[in-house]
Formats: structure tokens, C-alpha cells, sequence
């Protein structure tokens, strides 16, 4: 079962999107600003590019719904320069050109990059489950090595007391087990006691 959400870093993530809509959508309030003060048509295109540096900032650092609520406000604004130059004919048709492939270029650049997005924490997943995998690989070739390394020693000394501080010594060099007690029962009695130790003072 998932636990929930920590409602703290929910609303610090929150905030920071608001923040960074509210932020973005002031940088657009400064661009016409500067574009209706200036006097000058000509600098509509300087608005235009800026408005898909606004975008590309959107769909770095935005969630979706700043990200819709600026497309909104960019394209609004290109429709009020159409409507502002109405009168300047050469003017009017490239504004309405723009106004019109605008909002599917921004869109497509805000969608690129949310794919990046997604591909980059989809690949840093697929490289933790492979650190993982390789941790979890690394941790049975290790405990195989063990087991193979018992039963050699179990083969090879046929005295209890040798074969246990055999093992023990394996135990402390693969695993840092360094001490142990081997009990013998037979019927329910206790037959005898064995203990070892290795590199520690009794």
C-alpha cells in the first residue's frame, strides 16, 4: 500500500508552480509593455520570439496548467496586435500569420519538452532498478560463494571443531561474522557445545 503524500512538500510544490506561472506571466505583461510603448510595429516580431522563450521556460520549469495558462495569455496577445495594426496592411498579414501558427509551434515545443521530461525520469528509473538488480546480483554470487566456499571446508575436515572455526573464518571474511556457537542435541539433550572465534579476544 502506497503511503500518502507529504501534505508539506505538496503545497512547497504547488507554490513553486504558482510562483513560476505568476512570474512568467508578468515577463509576458513586460513584453507588451515594451512592445505598445515603444510605438514602434516593428518590434512585434522581438514579442513573438520572446513569447516562445516564455514557452520553452513554461515547459521546463511549469506544470500543465501554467503551461495552458500561458499559451493562453501569448496567443491573446498576438490576436491584440492583429487587432491593434489593423489599419497597416503589410503589418496586419504577417501578424495574423503569426497569431495563427503560433499557439501549434509553442504547443509543440511545450510538448517536446514534457517528453524529455518524461523520457529522462523513465531513464534514471530504468538505472536505479539496474543498480538494484545489480546490488541484489552481487549479494547471491556472494552468498553462493559462501556456501560453495562450507561446503569445500565441510568436505575437506572431518572434525567438528576444525570444520566449525573453518566456517566461522569464512563467515568473518565474506560476511563480518567473527564469532559462533554450535550447539549438538540428539534426543533432546544436549550433546555437546562448540565455539569459535576469529581475530577477537575471549
Amino acid at each position: 500500500q502506497r503511503e500518502p503524500p507529504d501534505p508539506t512538500i505538496l503545497f512547497s510544490s504547488y507554490f513553486f508552480l504558482l510562483m513560476t506561472t505568476i512570474l512568467l506571466s508578468f515577463l509576458v505583461a513586460l513584453i507588451n509593455f515594451f512592445i505598445y510603448g515603444s510605438h514602434n510595429p516593428q518590434n512585434y516580431d522581438i514579442a513573438t520570439h520572446l513569447y516562445y522563450g516564455v514557452m520553452i521556460l513554461a515547459g521546463i520549469y511549469d506544470g500543465h496548467r501554467g503551461q495552458r495558462v500561458l499559451l493562453g495569455l501569448t496567443t491573446l496577445a498576438n490576436w491584440f496586435y492583429v487587432a491593434l495594426f489593423y489599419n497597416q496592411t503589410d503589418l496586419v498579414l504577417v501578424a495574423t500569420m503569426v497569431a495563427t501558427v503560433y499557439p501549434f509551434i509553442a504547443y509543440f515545443i511545450v510538448r517536446t519538452i514534457r517528453l524529455l521530461k518524461v523520457q529522462r525520469s523513465t531513464t534514471e528509473k530504468q538505472l536505479q532498478q539496474i543498480d538494484q538488480a545489480n546490488l541484489d546480483l552481487e549479494t547471491r554470487v556472494r552468498d553462493l560463494s559462501t556456501l560453495f566456499e562450507v561446503s569445500e571446508a565441510a568436505n575437506a575436515d572431518v572434525d567438528v571443531d576444525g570444520l566449525f572455526r573453518r566456517i566461522i573464518k569464512i563467515l568473518s571474511e565474506r560476511m563480518g561474522m567473527y564469532r559462533g556457537t554450535l550447539r549438538i542435541w540428539k534426543d533432546g539433550k544436549l550433546l555437546r557445545t562448540v565455539q569459535a572465534t576469529v581475530g577477537l579476544t575471549e
